[in-house]
């Protein structure tokens, strides 16, 4: 598999992950499944990572199909899992931008959603790691947004 070229996100997860007390590892992964950035994870961490924000992501807009007005373009906010000795919190970084964000992504069919992860430790404040995610997506979203990968026969 191909990885990216690195994301300048790292600093920012870098730093999330220092100064935002309870938080053990900060990743941003496409919607689809791709590794963009980690922080405190090592070995297969970041590719089960990605893997997990994906599935996450697809299984959150299939429950919008279950809201009394069903449709197929929902637009996923947090999805937040409670675990017994962590808090795995995703939130969308690019396309489906939190209330609040100005930058209006989804228009352009080469940009993938970005999703940022964050797991923290069950001592953790929930709303103070809530707030800081969306005011790092506010301050950095146009970066947060991936390109879509063609496939090797495209773009000839």
């Amino acid at each position: 598999m191909t990885r990216p070229r690195p994301c300048p996100a790292y600093w920012l997860l870098n730093d999330f992950v220092r100064r935002v007390p309870g938080v053990q590892s900060a990743f941003l992964a496409s919607s689809d499944g791709i590794e963009l950035a980690t922080s405190g994870l090592s070995g297969q961490q970041p590719e089960t990572a990605a893997a997990v924000v994906a599935s996450l992501y697809s299984l959150a807009r299939g429950a919008g199909r279950l809201t009394p007005r069903p449709s197929t373009d929902v637009k996923v906010r947090q999805v937040v899992i409670e675990l017994d000795s962590a808090t795995l919190f995703l939130t969308v970084a690019g396309d489906g931008l939190p209330q609040g964000v100005s930058v209006q992504y989804g228009a352009d069919p080469r940009k993938a959603s970005s999703v940022l992860g964050v797991m923290a430790g069950p001592e953790a404040n929930v709303g103070l790691i809530g707030h800081e995610m969306a005011t790092m997506i506010r301050s950095v979203a146009e970066h947060l947004v991936t390109d879509t990968r063609r496939g090797s026969d495209q773009g000839r």
